[in-house]
């Protein structure tokens, strides 16, 4: 083992002329660059410059096309990331969300295998460090950003490596949090003396934290320098591709402060922005403005009242805007020009009905005019009756006449004591528990078997794309366009005694005789589960494409193994969709009727089957709606379990 392996080492890092292709593109052309050990080196270029293809090339998660990576003097770059031993934040944190706050620090202590005792030690440091030891049993959704951010940089530093790579941490962060977080990586970088290579496309973040910056662009690193002098004219070029500032001050340039020339510029800019236009309508107890062609005097409060209730009621005046008003005019002449401002575009305004009361202006008294708003049109967005219309069509065709079914079935038997001593003894009889015991058998192995064959198949589509996705996805959706009946039978030629399967298995020596695999409850199960497979790989494809990619990268980079990773992060973040993709695999299973009757044997009678029976050959209608009933009653408890347990999603903070 390595120091690199063994995280033993100082963390002292060489580029030599690296390189990365995509294609014939060079995304990253000939980078050579030294870091030395315990220093802050930032990454500082604009989008598409190649930085952070650069930190995935030192952290493992993109091959290096040319050119050598020395960590301490070993060549690193045919060391998997997990072993490389580097902590890792990315841009978007990679907390795990399904773990605690607790639990994501530990993880890769775990990954170690490090004591429980060992593991609480460090892990207890490193929220001390980060001032979250209260939100320890906290989850990714109850943290704010900061918080969020907190929680990665203890991850990355709880295990003592000796490298610490940053990927534009600081970038969904708002302006004041952000440089509270610079201040707090800094110290941290300094009190743990590591090695921290950072990537940012800001210009005064890079300043305010490295020892050194490499400013890159179109794949290559234009200079290396100090956060001081010796970037000022790398600054002066790239100022217009790099955000984070705005127009270079000259009297930095020529040797002014830094923050002198930033103040002095933001001045300017100040200066000329132009000034921000008032509401017209303002609130109680200050002035109403509108607009009125051809005046520019603003309104005043005296005549506020009087022109409100002229507006309402169509007395003298109503016509003026408040300001245009003679009682409002009058003291409006003491306002010097200064004061004078352009009124905004003209408003409609509307009055406000309080209560229904009204002004009376002919009697002695003069009530409170109502208040003055803008009008707004009203919006039909109810939920409940923008449904009605759907919710009345299923009750009309199916709800309606399936409990009409059931109550000329059910009143057939006699007297409600009558029914339920029949329905006990349908129930109980030995044809109903011998197919409800193979209902339940088949459509549990027909689940278990659909869940081990798809969810490699989800698996694959999550994380591939191209040519290859297309042609997995169109042989799984396909045949499910086609009819069930057509599936079936195709299955039938295939299994038959002289069929393609048995042909097949004789050719290559496996059997001598044909295998009765038509009419048993193997070709039952083979044919279901051809049938049922689609909705479970869509099922789960579509809970696969939920998990953040970067979720696998950050666990390999903490020191996972591919098999721990796949334990501990992706399959427990997968599982509400195993559990949901189950039991719509479930309940369709136990009411299929089409392919266990053509593809079973005498003994393999399903429920469905005998409900068919019933009706068809014995013409027992209450014996059928009976089973109906407890067919119906299973399967919306399942669903009810269904619609429960699909908020493991939610509980996990997926």
């Amino acid at each position: 083992m390595t120091s690199i392996e063994s995280g033993q080492g100082k963390g002292a890092i060489e580029l030599r002329l690296v390189t990365k292709r995509y294609g014939k593109e060079r995304v990253v052309d000939s980078v050579s660059a030294s870091i030395a050990p315990g220093e802050f080196f930032s990454l500082l270029g604009p989008s598409g410059s190649g930085k952070t293809t650069t930190l995935m090339m030192i952290a493992g998660f993109a091959d290096v096309d040319e050119g050598q990576i020395l960590v301490d003097g070993t060549d690193i770059v045919a060391i998997p990331p997990q072993r490389r031993g580097f902590g890792m934040v990315f841009q978007n944190y990679a907390i795990f969300p399904h773990l605690s706050v607790y639990d994501n620090v530990a993880f890769p202590l775990r990954a170690r295998k490090l004591p429980d005792a060992e593991i609480r030690k460090r892990v207890g440091q490193a929220l001390e460090l980060v001032r979250l030891e209260r939100f320890a049993d906290r989850f990714s959704r109850q943290l704010s950003g900061g918080q969020q951010q907190r929680v990665a940089i203890a991850r990355a530093i709880v295990f003592h490596p000796i490298v610490v790579l940053m990927d534009e941490p600081l970038g969904a962060l708002d302006k004041n949090l952000r440089y509270q977080m610079q201040v707090e990586i800094k110290e941290i970088q300094q009190r743990l003396g590591m090695t921290v290579v950072y990537v940012t496309h800001d210009q005064e973040e890079a300043m305010n934290m490295s020892d050194r910056i490499a400013i890159m662009n179109s794949g290559r690193i234009e200079q290396v320098g100090s956060a001081g002098r010796d970037l000022r004219e790398s600054r002066q070029q790239f100022h217009r591709a790099l955000p984070g500032r705005s127009q270079p001050d000259r009297r930095d340039d020529r040797g002014g402060g830094r923050g002198d020339g930033g103040a002095a510029h933001r001045g300017r800019a100040a200066a000329a922005r132009p000034r921000r236009r008032k509401r017209a309508i303002r609130r109680q107890g200050e002035p109403v403005r509108a607009a009125g062609a051809g005046d520019d005097r603003p309104g005043r409060r005296c005549g506020r009242r009087r022109a409100r209730a002229e507006l309402r009621h169509g007395t003298p005046g109503a016509n003026l805007v408040p300001w245009q008003h003679p009682a409002a005019r009058g003291r409006d002449r003491a306002r010097g020009p200064r004061d004078r401002r352009r009124p905004e575009r003209e408003q409609r305004l509307v009055p406000h009905r309080r209560g229904g009361r009204r002004a009376d202006l002919g009697s002695g008294r003069q009530r409170r005019p109502p208040a003055l708003t803008m009008s707004k049109p009203r919006k039909f967005n109810d939920p409940a009756v923008l449904v009605m219309p759907a919710v009345l069509l299923l009750a009309l065709v199916f709800v309606g006449p399936l409990i009409w079914f059931f109550i000329q079935a059910l009143a057939s038997i006699g007297t409600p004591a009558e029914i339920v001593a029949h329905a006990w003894a349908i129930i109980t009889s030995k044809a109903v528990v011998t197919a409800l015991s193979t209902t339940n058998w088949i459509s549990l192995m027909v689940t278990l078997l659909v869940l081990l064959i798809s969810y490699p198949l989800a698996y694959y589509l999550a994380n591939n794309q191209g040519l290859r996705f297309t042609l997995v996805l169109f042989c799984i959706v396909v045949p499910y366009f086609t009819s069930i009946i057509v599936r079936t039978y195709s299955w039938m030629v295939l299994l038959g005694r002289n069929g393609i399967v048995n042909q097949v298995l004789q050719h290559l020596g496996i059997i001598d005789e044909p295998l009765a695999l038509l009419y048993t409850k193997t070709g039952v199960l083979i044919g279901m589960v051809y049938v049922l497979l689609p909705y479970m790989v869509l099922t789960l494809f579509a809970a696969m494409k939920a998990i953040d990619p970067s979720l696998m990268r950050a666990a390999r980079g903490l020191g996972a193994s591919g098999f721990y990773a796949f334990t501990r992060i992706y399959f427990p973040l997968s599982i509400h969709g195993v559990i949901s993709g189950s039991l719509i695999v479930f309940i369709l299973a136990i009411g299929f009727f089409i392919t266990p009757a053509l593809m079973g044997g005498p003994s393999d009678v399903m429920i469905a089957m005998l409900i068919e029976r019933s009706v068809e050959i014995m013409f027992d209608w209450s014996g059928a709606a009976i089973m109906s009933l407890l067919l119906l009653f299973a399967t919306l408890v399942l669903y009810a379990i269904y619609y429960r347990v699909t908020d493991v999603r939610r509980m996990m903070g997926a």
